[in-house]
């Protein structure tokens, strides 16, 4: 699912994401795989 189809979907279900709520979304799963392998766990 692309960014834009997620906004798509928001929109239509009447959800507005708020940065003063703190709210962020990653939509981007190339930067979610990078994040992962970032991760130091043992």
């Amino acid at each position: 699912m692309t960014g834009r189809e997620i906004r798509e979907l928001l929109d239509h279900a009447g959800v507005l994401p708020s940065k003063q709520l703190g709210q962020n979304f990653l939509i981007d799963p190339n930067m979610a795989r990078w994040i992962v392998s970032q991760l130091d766990i043992s």
